[in-house]
This record gives C-alpha cells, structure tokens and sequence, in this order.
C-alpha cells in the first residue's frame, strides 16, 4: 500500500490544527462477474471470495465509527461485514456508464469504437451515452464528504472511482490522473479532515492501521 502525509490546503503547522475526523474509505469487495465489464451502477452481489474478503478486512476495525455506504449491493453487503447499522447514500455509487453499464470493455470498443476512444482518452470531462464523466462523480463525492456529521470517525464503502475522485480533491490532482492511485477491492484509504485541509494518511491498505 502507498502511504503518505500530503494536505489540500496546507497552511500552518499539522500540531496547531484542529482534527475534525478520521475518515476510512473503504472500496467494496470482489463482485460476482465484474472482470473485463464496465459495472458502474450494475447493481452485482458479492462473489463468494469477495465475501470472504468483507469478513477478512471487518475483523482488522476494533474502534467505534459511523458507517455509510453506497445504496449498491456490493457495498452494502461489504458494509454489513461489520455488524454495525448503516445508513446508504446513492452520491457514494460508482460512475454511471449509462447504454454501456454492464457491458464488456471489448463489446463496446467494438460496437461504438469511435466514441469509446474518446471516453476512454478523455474520461474527466467526457461521458458515456447517458452515463456520467468522472467530473460528475467527484462533485456528488465531494458532497457527500461535506456532508458527514461531524463525529470522530467514519467507514465510507464505496467504489473505486468515488475514492479515486476523493483522492484527487484532496491533494488538488487533476483528474486525467486519477487511475495513477491504485485502489484494490476491501482495501482502506484514511482522510483525515481539519478545519483547513484533508490529509492523506495512506491509501489502498488492505487491513486498518493504527497511526
């Protein structure tokens, strides 16, 4: 896992500012049938490894948290691997391909060739027909980041490109280099929030750390 200490705004020393809280972004678990399809809202259960995964990753978490979760079942069923009540907020979902959800990368590059190399060249800003660009997604992310009451800490389960975008929000990245941060299934990625700026503490884990 990559580990670091980096702040979105960076005024003044990390002793003086005062922590908000510690939020954990965790990516769901492996899915049933994902691999080489473009599943953004395609609502897939768990697989019986990524079950397994959930279970594995819930047992490295010992403190207290509020937890939140992406309305889809693979996060939901990732979520209730910890044993907590939760609530779900749809602006947590993985991006919307809209006519391509679901479908196989090599379906689409061959039936809308012309317009998949431009999504694909350009996906900050570009969308799939009736889909969303990553640009839409980092906005719904965003706020709902802001949105989160403030109490100590947090376990957000989500999706791969909700914690990308976050990341890029964080440390002022553009987005064309989101997929430069890589986030596995069941890993752990810590912001922590202060009143002046977002920290990131380390990303792509695949346990809870303690700092």
């Amino acid at each position: 896992a990559d580990a670091g200490r980096h702040g979105r705004l960076n005024h003044g020393g990390r002793n003086t500012r005062k922590l908000l809280m510690n939020v954990f972004l965790i990516r769901h678990a492996e899915p049933e049938g994902a691999a080489g399809r473009g599943v953004g809202h395609t609502d897939l259960p768990l697989s019986a490894s990524g079950v397994e995964m959930a279970r594995g990753l819930a047992a490295t978490w010992t403190g207290k948290a509020r937890i939140v979760s992406s309305d889809l079942i693979r996060a939901r069923c990732t979520a209730q691997a910890f044993g907590i009540d939760f609530l779900t907020d749809a602006r947590l979902r993985e991006m919307h391909f809209g006519q391509w959800d679901g479908l196989r990368f090599d379906e689409i590059a061959s039936n809308d060739g012309e317009r998949w190399q431009r999504v694909t060249d350009r996906f900050d800003s570009e969308r799939a027909p009736g889909g969303e660009s990553f640009v839409d997604v980092q906005a719904r992310a965003v706020a709902a980041l802001a949105d989160l009451p403030a109490v100590a800490q947090h376990i957000v389960v989500c999706h791969a490109g909700v914690i990308r975008a976050l990341l890029c929000h964080a440390l002022d990245v553009p987005l064309k280099l989101a997929f430069r941060f890589r986030i596995d299934y069941a890993s752990v990625t810590l912001l922590q929030l202060s009143e002046d700026r977002i920290d990131v503490c380390y990303v792509n884990a695949d346990r809870f750390r303690a700092l």
